[in-house]
């Protein structure tokens, strides 16, 4: 089934949803007015049934309509569609908090905004209308708290965006990071984390509490209305009025508490989708002795030398996207790259001592370091290819490991396949022909050269 259909599925069940939580304040008041047949009143009953069961039905629906959503607006991406690989790169590290915060919070928003207006109808219809007129002090009371509060709530949510985008930062170097602080003194590092994360779960706190204060403020003003009410007016029909209220107040509390949610977590949300779509590559130029050295078809092999910082990758990337655009078939080996396949060459895994592996194996942690360079090292070569692009493939690798990965090469050479290479080892007496370009990259002034 199409997305396109799924969601048009999805929004019609969700539409019911709806549409049975607003008439069930219609149907609690013809029930205790007892002005319905008896068939009506069991059909009722069944509406108010079903509109209770919304609250486990429609998060189901909702989640459901956002991950197709979630596949169109990233199709661009995750399609290798995009300009460079950054967004990419972004994306990966902030899928979650982007489908949270925009996609399921855009979702939800219209969901809320749009069962408070059918609740709101269906209020009118059933109720007297001098109650209407005196509940009316409840949207102004919330109204006034949003006002005084919306500074504050603002700047909790960026504390909480900020502790968010320091932990996921940890994440990634989690294993590193904890070994290094066991073996070493771990200085000011472990009670900066804790900080870290005490600002964070605080954040959550004083956001949940001014959130809550939206449903103090709306009870508030809903018990004075009804206060004021009952000293002006006292019959039956008014106390019937009144049930009817405190039923559709059941309704109306969460939604505007979650309504109120939404909007300002999707804020959140939009920055982090910008902060995606708007890393621009750093392109730099290739200069002419580069090209020369890339094209040069007398060295079979071109080494990239520099110290720590001098470009060697930029320049790297530089002539994949030189290749990339001459539509030139390459492969390249990403410095600590991650394999991209599951499939490999049987008599090259064993040369290397890899044995059956999965995607999920390696991300759960199961294969060490050398084990996943070297599979990544084995994923690349295997391409049909003119350039191998190679950074660092030999780094975590003990010497007969790397003198089986030079043995490989070799007899990619001797196929015809050019090496584009930046090792800190230095590997060129296994190469017959080569070529070195040095690499003096200034952060603070030009550029490679």
């Amino acid at each position: 089934m199409k997305n396109g259909n799924k969601i048009l599925i999805y929004g019609i069940v969700l539409a019911m949803t709806v549409l049975a939580d607003a008439y069930s304040v219609i149907a609690v008041g013809k029930i205790i007015n007892e002005k319905i047949s008896h068939e009506l009143l069991y059909f009722s009953c069944l509406v108010v049934i079903i509109s209770a069961l919304s609250h486990f039905l429609q998060p189901l629906l909702i989640f459901g309509i956002s991950i197709k959503l979630r596949e169109a607006k990233f199709n661009f991406i995750y399609s290798l569609k995009d300009k460079n690989y950054f967004s990419l790169e972004r994306l990966i590290q902030k899928d979650e908090m982007i489908f949270h915060n925009l996609i399921v919070s855009n979702v939800q928003i219209i969901i809320k905004v749009v069962s408070l207006l059918m609740i709101s109808l269906a209020l009118i219809i059933s109720s007297d209308l001098k109650l209407l007129i005196a509940i009316s002090l409840i949207p102004l009371v919330v109204l006034l708290y949003r006002a005084i509060f919306s500074k504050k709530l603002k700047f909790i949510t960026t504390q909480i965006s900020e502790s968010f985008h320091a932990i996921t930062e940890l994440r990634k170097v989690g294993g590193a990071l904890s070994k290094a602080a066991y073996y070493n003194a771990p200085r000011t590092l472990i009670p900066y984390i804790n900080k870290i994360y005490e600002n964070y779960y605080s954040g959550l706190a004083n956001q949940n509490a001014m959130s809550n204060g939206y449903r103090t403020s709306i009870e508030v003003s809903a018990y004075l209305s009804i206060f004021i009410l009952a000293s002006v007016y006292q019959n039956k029909e008014l106390l019937n009025s009144l049930i009817v209220m405190g039923y559709s107040g059941l309704k109306v509390l969460p939604l505007v508490q979650q309504l109120n949610f939404y909007v300002n977590v999707r804020k959140n949300g939009v920055e982090q989708f910008e902060i995606v779509i708007n890393n621009k590559l750093n392109e730099k130029k290739i200069n002419e002795e580069q090209l020369k050295a890339l094209y040069d078809s007398r060295n079979s092999v071109l080494v990239i030398k520099g110290i720590s910082g001098s470009g060697k990758s930029t320049l790297m990337d530089s002539f994949a996207d030189e290749l990339k655009a001459k539509k030139i078939k390459y492969s390249y080996y990403v410095q600590n790259q991650y394999p991209l396949s599951e499939i490999l060459n049987a008599k090259n895994s064993g040369r290397l001592n890899i044995k059956n592996y999965s995607l999920s194996d390696i991300l759960n942690g199961k294969y060490s370091i050398g084990e996943i360079q070297r599979i990544a090292f084995l994923s690349t070569i295997e391409d049909d290819v003119e350039y191998l692009l190679l950074d660092e493939p030999f780094s975590s690798q003990s010497t007969d490991y790397m003198k089986q990965m030079v043995k490989m090469l070799q007899e990619k050479i001797a196929r015809g396949v050019k090496i584009i290479l930046i090792s800190h080892i230095d590997v060129t007496s296994n190469f017959q022909n080569f070529s070195i370009i040095e690499c003096n990259y200034d952060r603070n002034n030009s550029g490679t050269n």
